[in-house]
Order: structure tokens, then C-alpha cells, then sequence
């Protein structure tokens, strides 16, 4: 019960607090970055450590990352859309967002009866793979005729 509280609470502090100010400090694709680079570290760490302190800061870490990265990801797939795209693409986002909430879980759960570390262990690889993939998000002329950050 308490992890939960942790990820909660510091889940909404971070959103409330901490993504507008580094989103309006670094930018949106080097916040995605950071988010995600973060989620790894904690995500990382938390399957490594033995003490109990350490693994509900390290949880508190990845979860600090995920409200960083995730408002950013969405905010740059929603910019490489068109107007008349915006819809379809929020949809799909919102349903990959679904999908990933009820599949996590079940796979966390499942690995967990293999080993306790592999349900951090395969996220902080997926997320490896995640930031791999953003780091090559690249500048587009948007359809307005300005620069923004697309996929």
C-alpha cells in the first residue's frame, strides 16, 4: 500500500509542480528525454537495491520521470499531426495508453513469479529502447509553415 501512496503522491506533485518549469527550461523533447532517462534509473535501481528506503526513492525517481516524459510525449505526437489529423492521433495515443496500463500489470505480475527483479529490469529495457527512439525525433515544418518538434 504504501509504494502506491508514493507513486500518488509524488505523481501529482511532479505534475502540479514540476513539468510546466522544466518543460519552459529545457523544452519539450529534452524533458521526454529526461523523463525517460529518469524512469530508467529508477526503474533500474529499484530492482538492484536491498534496502527498503532506497527502492521507495528510486520508485519515487521513476515516477517523477513518467510525469515528465509522458505530457511531453503526447504534446510532440500531437504536433507532427495535422489539424485534420488531431483526433485519430489522440485516439490512437489514448488507446496506447490503455493498452499499456492493462498489459504492465499482467506482464509485471507474470515476471514477477520468474524473479523479483525482472519486472523493473524489462521496463527499464523497454524504456532503453523508448529513449533510443526519441532521441532520434527530429525538427519537421509543421503544416502551419512553422518548426516544431515531430515524430
Amino acid at each position: 500500500g504504501y509504494i502506491l501512496a508514493v507513486v500518488g503522491f509524488v505523481g501529482a506533485l511532479s505534475q502540479a509542480v514540476l513539468v510546466g518549469r522544466v518543460v519552459h527550461a529545457l523544452g519539450e523533447k529534452p524533458t521526454l528525454l529526461l523523463g525517460i532517462a529518469l524512469n530508467i534509473i529508477g526503474l533500474g535501481g529499484a530492482a538492484v537495491t536491498h534496502a527498503l528506503p532506497m527502492f521507495y526513492l528510486l520508485v519515487g525517481v521513476a515516477t517523477v520521470g513518467g510525469s515528465l516524459g509522458l505530457p511531453c510525449l503526447t504534446s510532440l505526437i500531437s504536433q507532427s499531426a495535422s489539424a485534420e489529423e488531431q483526433g485519430r492521433i489522440q485516439g490512437v495515443v489514448g488507446a496506447l495508453e490503455s493498452l499499456a496500463r492493462i498489459v504492465a500489470p499482467i506482464w509485471g505480475n507474470s515476471a514477477l513469479g520468474y524473479s523479483d527483479t525482472l519486472p523493473y529490469i524489462s521496463a527499464a529495457g523497454l524504456l532503453a529502447l523508448a529513449l533510443t527512439l526519441a532521441v532520434r525525433i527530429k525538427p519537421h515544418v509543421a503544416h502551419k509553415g512553422t518548426i516544431q518538434q515531430g515524430l
